[in-house]
């Protein structure tokens, strides 16, 4: 019995709780680095939907990926960058006021250019949360 209590308290230290207060701001949420420290995530909300912002620095590639169970909505405040979306021809230039909608199963990516003036910065959701789990490694505050 000790044992089982001993690894649960450990399962649950290992994994951070879900971020379900309804009231984060960039101040109080957690950030997290990601992309080998050329972006940064932070996680506004996370169930039953995801919010969160995410900044890339100029050099910065998510690689190509799918979403299975969930659709991706990002919207840019600031900075270019190029993405790729399967269905559409091309890369794409991400830019300021656009509005990006990745249904689930679909591959997709984006680059930051290293000649970039300035990172990426976006809103990104995540309907429902689920995929935001994986930015999850210790927190930078």
């Amino acid at each position: 019995m000790i044992a089982f209590a001993l690894l649960l308290a450990w399962s649950l230290a290992a994994t951070p709780p879900l971020l379900t207060h309804p009231f984060l701001t960039l101040d109080t949420a957690p950030t997290f680095v990601i992309a080998g420290g050329k972006a940064s995530v932070t996680m506004l909300s996370e169930t039953p939907n995801y919010l969160g912002r995410l900044v890339a620095k100029p050099g910065a590639t998510v690689p190509e990926h799918v979403h299975a169970t969930s659709d991706e909505l990002i919207y840019v405040l600031s900075g270019t960058g190029q993405m790729r979306l399967e269905g559409v021809a091309g890369p794409i230039s991400v830019t300021p006021g656009m509005g990006i909608q990745i249904r689930r199963g679909l591959k997709h990516s984006l680059t930051v250019p290293e000649s970039a003036a300035e990172p990426l910065v976006v809103v990104q959701v995540y309907t429902p949360a689920g995929p935001e789990q994986r930015f999850k490694v210790p927190p930078i505050k």
